[in-house]
């Protein structure tokens, strides 16, 4: 019985410090948005050569705050210079959605929300997400 456990404690922290090093090199930061239209932001995203992805949602409302019945959507675009990567489209329906960019090349970023689907003059879209790598 004693061997059990004194087995099951080494592998427990082998199985920790296997871990460890996967999860503190994972990049996230977070960004909002609340647009009209289209919106550029300020905030800077340093990234690494490797595949990079968005976990947002974003919601539809009038022109005075209320949440509508009919949505719009939107697309999250990474910024380096003049390339850019895009999402596909998102529904702005108050849920979370994940999107893939692809692989980045290492560098300075921007986060791009542009609307894609009009709705009433003044509608917006309000969300938030975070740069996964």
């Amino acid at each position: 019985m004693k061997l059990n456990v004194k087995r099951f404690i080494v592998l427990s922290a082998l199985f920790i410090l296997i871990l460890t090093p996967i999860t503190v090199s994972a990049y996230s930061k977070s960004y909002s948005f609340d647009i009209a239209h289209r919106v550029q932001g300020k905030t800077k995203f340093n990234l690494k050569a490797k595949t990079t992805s968005t976990e947002v949602k974003g919601d539809t409302y009038t022109a005075n705050g209320k949440k509508k019945k009919s949505k719009s959507s939107y697309k999250v675009y990474l910024n380096k210079g003049l390339s850019s990567k895009a999402t596909t489209n998102i529904p702005a329906n108050g849920l979370y959605y994940k999107r893939n960019f692809g692989k980045t090349k290492k560098g300075t970023y921007t986060v791009e929300v542009i609307k894609t689907k009009k709705g009433d003059y003044g509608d917006r879209i309000k969300g938030n997400g975070k740069i996964i790598q």
